[in-house]
Parts: structure tokens; sequence; C-alpha cells
């Protein structure tokens, strides 16, 4: 009869643990996907929704002749509030960002004004969001 003697368990067992703990663990990679999904946001205000599924519908030409001389003909973009007032929220289990200001889902949304999308949707953010987790993932069990 041959018996197994098993050596350096007690190693394997506390890098296991370390690496169990490294994933548990996602504040920092949750706050570099939602970083990546301020990026998105950011780069679409710049293009005025060239990134949003469908776009954004230009301005009324009234809207135009109302803001020469009084500030921005960029679309959502005569103030910055909607563009720069994203807040950024995330801990070990989760991430979320929302916008600041009370009106964005109206923009967002449509309805009584025109529909200008402002945050990604699933299928446009999920390739950044799977390489940021993958690489994430792959650090943590190495």
């Amino acid at each position: 009869m041959t018996l197994l003697k098993v050596v350096g368990i007690n190693q394997v067992m506390e890098k296991m643990a370390k690496r169990r703990a490294s994933l548990i663990d996602r504040k920092k990679v949750n706050g570099w996907a939602i970083i990546a999904i301020d990026q998105w946001i950011q780069k679409n205000f710049e293009g005025e929704g060239k990134l949003a599924v469908g776009g954004w519908q230009p301005l009324a030409p009234a809207t135009i002749a109302r803001r020469r001389g009084a500030g921005s003909v960029k679309i959502l973009q005569d103030t910055g509030a909607l563009k720069g007032r994203w807040k950024h929220f995330y801990d070990k289990r989760r991430g979320w960002i929302r916008s600041g200001v009370p009106y964005a889902a109206a923009h967002h949304f449509g309805g009584r004004l025109p529909k200008r999308p402002l945050i990604p949707t699933r299928d446009q953010i999920m390739p950044t969001l799977i390489k940021i987790y993958g690489q994430f993932v792959k650090v943590s069990v190495k």
C-alpha cells in the first residue's frame, strides 16, 4: 500500500485565501469601471451625441438664434452643468454613476424634450467593462 504525503498544503491554502479576498474586494476595479463610463459620457457630450444610439437631434433654429452671443450653441452644453456634474460612487461590491442635475432624465429619455441619450447602452459599454474586469480577475488569480 502506498501512502500519499502532501507537502506545503498550508502555503497553498494561504495563497488561495489571498486570491479569494482579492476577488471579493472589487473597490478599485469598480472605480475603474466608473471612470470608463464617465469617459464615454464626456466623449458623447464632446461629439454632441455621436456615440449615443440614434444620436442627438440637432438644435432647433430658434434655439440656436436665442443662444448666439449668450453662450454655447453646442447641444446640451450651454451652461456645462449637465456635462460636468456627474457623481461617481463605488465600493467593494458595486459602482454607479448618476447626473447631479435633476433634468438629466428628461433629456436622456425624451418626452416633452427631444430624446438625447446621455449614458451608454449595455451593448456599448460592456466590451470595455469586460476588459477591465477581465484584467482584474487575471491579476487577482495570478
